[in-house]
């Protein structure tokens, strides 16, 4: 199990089955071309937000409902937020996951 860091500015983290895709934009200043990354939920234990990276609210639902944490820095490191202080100590179980997601059936894992 490892921790994900998320620290390519404008890039956006999907759920794609019990994976997360991470779609990471060109950077036209640098030439380097778009790539995309995907990373099985299973070997993810924490996921650290550097910036501003887009997470689908599917994505977010998946990781909390495995309580994987979630904490959200600046760009440059500092703590904004943590998923340990959002409003949702009650998500522990499968029928609160399933409100959250809505069509996804099978998010606790």
């Amino acid at each position: 199990m490892s921790v994900l860091y998320l620290t390519e500015q404008y890039a956006s983290v999907r759920l794609d089955d019990e994976t997360l895709l991470v779609k990471i934009p060109e950077d036209k200043a640098t030439g380097r071309a778009a790539r995309k990354s995907r990373v099985p939920l299973n070997q993810i234990t924490h996921v650290v937000i550097y910036g501003a990276i887009t997470l689908s609210t599917s994505a977010i639902a998946a990781l909390m409902a495995r309580r994987i944490e979630i904490t959200y820095l600046t760009r440059f490191g500092k703590f904004i937020k943590g998923s340990r202080d959002l409003p949702f100590p009650h998500l522990r179980n499968q029928d609160d996951c399933a409100i959250l997601t809505r069509h996804e059936t099978d998010c606790a894992g």
